[in-house]
């Protein structure tokens, strides 16, 4: 009987629920390994392992996968059938393509780490790892996030530093379990407002990346860390300017008109608005103007508050000022006295 017949027969007596095969330069696994069907961890990080043997499914009652620093090129489909795995690593592997771990099958999954591989994007089935609680996509080649991400109700942190990102899905306001967001080093230029309405976000991090300014209700939210240097935030620098007062279109004056009659009883238009599911979809892209508290649609002026870190509860926070977006409907609510906005310059 060889060496590694006799480890196996007494990793196979002794009924082993952990196994670590860390830095054995393994280029493939026995098939053999299959018959370990108490394991319920297993680390074979650092090899050169680029598939797994067929035998792989038998462990069903494998809780804890550790598959880090090898050469997988996508992700074995022996995988998807460890439906009691919660948590995977695959980190530092040429990995293009998860598909294979984005199904119904892999729903207790609670901790996946995909840092440093070569991910270009993302597929829309992620949206079936509902367990999910912890997603970290770090240092890869990530131009856009799927607004399926954002359907992972359970998500509590979200890693997706070092890509390079434009933008944040607007959908990202469904993630109502988000604890911690991370998005430093890629090329964000605008955060959706619809961020503030993650009221359990805690720790949000977009250090170097292009943000200017912050959503209209950054104040509603209970944020303890926030780390947003290296950023081209707009600065209090006061200079005159003359305002001539704008010419709405006529859908953008139609539009005011039915949100004012909206708000009325007994108005017409209220009793029949319901009949015209466009008009009422139109009314949902609308804002609300922070002096006269007027709806409107498309038309407005955008300003600027100022708003200390202080006033906003901020535990730890790398600026002490920050610039706040404000929406007013007219030149005339801007011109009025007793408010501290500020009209936006660019360049």
């Amino acid at each position: 009987m060889t060496k590694k017949e006799t480890d196996l027969v007494r990793l196979l007596h002794g009924k082993t629920k952990s196994l670590s095969l860390c830095g054995k330069k393994l280029s493939k696994l026995p098939e053999s390994i299959g018959l370990l069907q108490s394991l319920i961890s297993l680390d074979v990080r650092n090899n050169q392992l680029n598939n797994l043997p067929d035998s792989f499914h038998l462990l069903h009652n494998l809780n804890s996968l550790h598959l880090g620093s090898n050469k997988f090129e996508s992700i074995p489909r022996e995988v998807s059938d460890l439906i009691q795995l919660q948590k995977l690593q695959l980190f530092c592997n040429p990995l293009v393509d998860i598909t294979a771990i984005c199904s119904t099958s892999m729903a207790r999954l609670r901790i996946i780490n995909l840092n440093s591989c070569q991910l270009t994007e993302l597929p829309s089935e992620i949206k079936h790892l509902q367990s999910l609680e912890v997603l970290s996509l770090s240092f890869n080649k990530l131009t856009y996030l799927p607004a399926e991400l954002c359907k992972l109700s359970n998500l509590k942190e979200l890693h997706v530093d070092n890509n390079q990102l434009d933008s944040l899905p607007f959908e990202i306001g469904h993630l109502h379990s988000l604890n911690k967001l991370l998005a430093p080093h890629n090329n964000i230029s605008e955060l959706p407002e619809s961020l503030t309405r993650l009221k359990r976000l805690r720790v949000l991090d977009i250090a170097c990346n292009q943000v200017r300014i912050f959503p209209t209700e950054l104040g509603t939210m209970s944020l303890r860390e926030l780390y947003c240097e290296q950023n081209p935030l707009i600065e209090q620098n006061v200079v005159k300017s003359v305002q001539e007062e704008e010419i709405l279109t006529l859908k953008e004056l139609s539009a005011r008109f039915v949100m004012r009659e909206v708000k009325k009883r007994g108005s017409v238009i209220r009793k029949q608005v319901h009949y015209y599911p466009g008009v009422k979809e139109l009314m949902l892209q609308s804002a609300r103007c922070e002096i006269c508290s007027d709806s409107f649609l498309n038309t407005w002026l955008e300003c600027v508050r100022f708003v200390s870190v202080e006033r906003l509860n901020i535990k730890k926070c790398t600026v002490t000022i920050l610039p706040q977006r404000i929406l007013l409907c007219s030149y005339k609510c801007f011109n009025s006295q007793g408010h501290d906005f500020y009209g936006v310059a660019f360049p």
